[in-house]
């Protein structure tokens, strides 16, 4: 999981992304549609840093061993 710091910057970065994207932007649509995937990254990279990148869920079908023949 991220320090503090380590979040803090990124968001940072991403404020600063935001910046440029507004001044960038020809019209609304444009802007939002670049601030929606901005965010969607940044929502996905939080959630897989939080929950690591292995499933934890326990109904999630483990690696067996091969069937013997009998």
């Amino acid at each position: 999981m991220k320090t503090k710091e380590e979040f803090l910057e990124e968001m940072s970065n991403l404020w600063e992304k935001l910046q440029d994207i507004e001044q960038t932007s020809s019209d609304f649509y444009e802007f939002e549609k670049r601030f929606e995937h901005e965010m969607n990254t940044l929502e996905h990279h939080t959630l897989q840093d939080i929950l690591g990148s292995e499933h934890r869920d326990r109904r999630v079908k483990k690696k067996s061993k091969p069937a013997t023949e009998p």
